[in-house]
């Protein structure tokens, strides 16, 4: 059984260094923001160009479904894809682990001429964020923590999704996991990302709901980049009783 409260640690510490794209690679966000801006906006400019080829067909996608919405970013990095629907009229909500993340992505959203707001996440059940949004997104985030661990994280988080709303993003698909051999999480993290990596797990349709739960309807599904990524499509169609608040101090 996972410790949480380590996992929690280990996860911040992990994902406190970004990626820049293959011409840059990974960097500490304390590190990166060290930099100049011009240092800043080209390594940015250059990432942003390496992961075009593969995030267009969906940024072109939603960008017009989420013009004009309130738009949660859970995990942002450096805001590759939340800046463009910025750019093309939604409301966006950054929330991150990492306090220094969020510091980086908001001098670039300036750099960008974006208005964003931003909320660090201080715990794994931690976040209120006082209004409802109209959809959530989660790139390349639910597939670092184990399963029940994140459907307890995601409790929280479509808490705060309107009826209706949309539950988009990425994840790794069991097929990426099988062409490595079916590993543990922990070496398949080492696999798909770099080492210190603590976990990463596929998923397929059924999982996806399974993390979810009657509340959603899954619209589609999709494979793309030869396998190495999936993108899920839901929407809520009921509220739950409530959104999951953590442990309490006994357990």
């Amino acid at each position: 059984m996972t410790d949480e409260k380590d996992f929690w640690k280990r996860q911040v510490a992990r994902w406190s260094t970004l990626p820049f794209g293959k011409d840059v690679g990974h960097v500490a966000s304390s590190e990166a923001l060290e930099w100049t801006d011009r240092e800043l906006s080209r390594n940015w400019n250059l990432a942003n160009i390496r992961g075009w080829a593969n995030a267009e067909w969906y940024l072109r996608l939603y960008a017009n479904k989420f013009r004009g919405q309130d738009v949660l970013d859970i995990g942002p990095g450096i805001g590759l894809d939340g800046i463009y629907l910025a750019q093309h009229g939604a409301h966006m909500v950054f929330a991150d682990i990492a306090p220094d993340n969020l510091k980086l992505l908001k001098r670039i959203c300036e750099m960008k001429h974006v208005k964003a707001a931003f909320i660090v996440l201080e715990g794994p059940y931690a976040p209120d964020f006082g209004i409802m949004f109209d959809a959530i997104m989660s790139i390349g985030m639910i597939h670092h923590s184990p399963f029940e661990m994140m459907k307890k994280e995601m409790e929280t988080f479509t808490y705060y999704l309107k009826p209706g709303g949309s539950m988009v993003g990425m994840v790794y698909p069991k097929e990426r996991w099988e062409a490595h051999g079916r590993p543990s999480f922990e070496e398949f993290a080492a696999k798909t990302d770099k080492a210190g990596t603590p976990w990463s797990e596929w998923y397929d349709r059924e999982k996806i709901l399974r993390l979810f739960g009657d509340n959603f309807r899954l619209n589609w599904w999709q494979n793309f980049n030869d396998d190495k990524f999936a993108w899920f499509d839901l929407t809520k169609v009921r509220n739950g009783p409530r959104r999951y608040e953590g442990p309490t101090e006994k357990e």
